[in-house]
C-alpha cells in the first residue's frame, strides 16, 4: 500500500529549505527517488522504498496543472 501526502508549491527551492529545517527535529530525512523527472518537480521526506512499494512520505512539489478538455 502506498501512503503519502503531497502539498503543492510555486517555489520548490524555498519549500525544500523550509521543510528541511522544519522536519529535521522529527528525524525526517529528505529522500531522492533517483527519477530525474520526479526529483526535478518534487521533494519528499520520510520512508520510501521503491522496489518494496512502501511509502510513508511527506511530499512537496510544483502544483499539478491538469489540462482541461472542454467540449463545445
Amino acid at each position: 500500500m502506498l501512503r503519502y501526502v503531497y502539498f503543492g508549491t510555486n517555489n520548490l527551492e524555498n519549500a525544500i529549505t523550509f521543510y528541511d529545517a522544519a522536519l529535521a527535529p522529527l528525524d525526517m530525512q529528505r529522500c531522492v527517488t533517483e527519477d530525474p523527472e520526479w526529483d526535478r518537480v518534487a521533494a519528499g521526506w520520510g520512508v520510501y522504498e521503491d522496489a518494496g512499494a512502501r511509502e510513508l512520505r511527506f511530499w512537496v512539489g510544483k502544483t499539478f496543472r491538469p489540462k482541461l478538455h472542454l467540449r463545445s
